[in-house]
């Protein structure tokens, strides 16, 4: 579709719910339950992306729109990548950073070029991390940039764990809920 001065533009349906962030932010962070009924949504919405060759690369509260009757719909694809075409097996590698701090993956911040699917995944675990906590366990994922995310990575070698993700169980949150997270903010680089 396209508006009065020519330019293009995309329509959504509307979402009564506002966006995730909002909620969020009105809340402090989400009771259990209501953090595993959109994380599932957003696992299954993200899912999708990849099945046509896409990566969102911007996935965040605010870029996760609710129904009023708690459907969430994944929106703003404007840093998305096309990393296969509809006739094409292989993926292509990606570079370059995108998104926003602090939901982008750390391979993002390399030189290297990288599988774009896994930055999806990151950052699904992030905006879990943040539902259930209302908070960041880091700005940015960079060692070079951030302490508490250098502090991340020590710990993660450790049989204790990293303190903030074992605190888990402070917030009602199962081993399940844990483990899931630990496994979602992974490296993969």
């Amino acid at each position: 579709m396209w508006d009065e001065k020519g330019d293009y533009c995309e329509v959504i349906e509307f979402c009564a719910g506002g966006n995730l962030f909002s909620l969020i932010k009105s809340t402090g962070k989400l009771m259990p339950g209501e953090a595993d009924c959109f994380f599932q949504q957003l696992m299954r919405g993200v899912k999708y992306l990849p099945e046509i060759g896409v990566a969102h690369r911007d996935i965040k509260p605010e870029n996760i729109l609710l129904t009023i009757d708690g459907v969430i719909e994944i929106t703003d694809f404007g840093s998305c990548d096309c990393f296969r075409m509809a006739w094409e097996y292989d993926a292509r590698m990606i570079s370059g950073v995108r998104g926003s701090e602090p939901y982008i993956a750390p391979e993002e911040y390399t030189e290297t070029e990288f599988d774009v699917r896994a930055v999806d995944m990151w950052a699904c675990g992030v905006v879990f991390v943040v539902m259930r906590t209302g908070r960041y366990f880091w700005e940015m994922a960079s060692k070079a940039e951030d302490e508490l995310y250098a502090c991340y990575l020590e710990d993660r070698r450790l049989e204790s764990g990293f303190a903030p993700i074992e605190a888990f169980h402070k917030v009602g949150n199962s081993s399940l809920r844990i483990d899931l997270v630990g496994l979602v903010i992974t490296l993969n680089y």
